[in-house]
């Protein structure tokens, strides 16, 4: 079996369950046991102390770069809209492990229905295409939709960094 490797949440803050949850990374030769990178360190960086990321989702768009789309928000005041509310962000590896944030790659133009949230990612690699699923306001109550891009343009803009 070739090596496995897994991205997850969790969320302490000194020790104490929270909901301020962060990205972790975990890799595995079997699929049976499991070795956390770095326990209880962040492998996105944050924009602020109280950001949560969520979800994330991962994929390869050439022979050397992966991207990683997820989501972000505050810990308090999050579910009503606005800025403190669920946004999607991005990073890109060359490695799998040591990341950079790149959230520009998901700034678009949204619509009404996911004009003041958007949550839960997942990419999908369709032919030359990356398809970018999310929910939208209210944790997709108004809708769920997708955006595509190709691999190379989007190759083009996360190597621009």
């Amino acid at each position: 079996m070739n090596a496995v490797s897994q991205w997850w949440i969790g969320g302490l803050r000194n020790g104490i369950p929270d909901r301020t949850y962060r990205i972790g990374y975990a890799n595995s030769d079997d699929g049976i046991s499991w070795h956390r990178q770095n326990p209880g360190q962040k492998i996105i960086p944050v924009l602020s102390e109280n950001e949560a990321q969520a979800m994330p989702s991962v994929m390869q768009i050439d022979e050397s770069l992966f991207l990683m789309c997820f989501c972000y928000r505050d810990t308090f005041n999050f579910r009503t809209g606005g800025l403190t509310s669920y946004r999607l962000g991005g990073a890109v590896s060359t490695d799998l492990r040591n990341w950079e944030r790149v959230d520009e790659v998901f700034e678009m133009s949204f619509p009404e229905w996911a004009s003041e949230m958007q949550c839960y990612p997942n990419l999908l690699k369709l032919e030359e295409k990356a398809v970018l699923f999310f929910n939208g306001n209210s944790f997709g109550k108004f809708g769920f939709g997708y955006s595509t891009i190709s691999l190379k343009e989007l190759a083009i803009v996360a190597k621009l960094r």
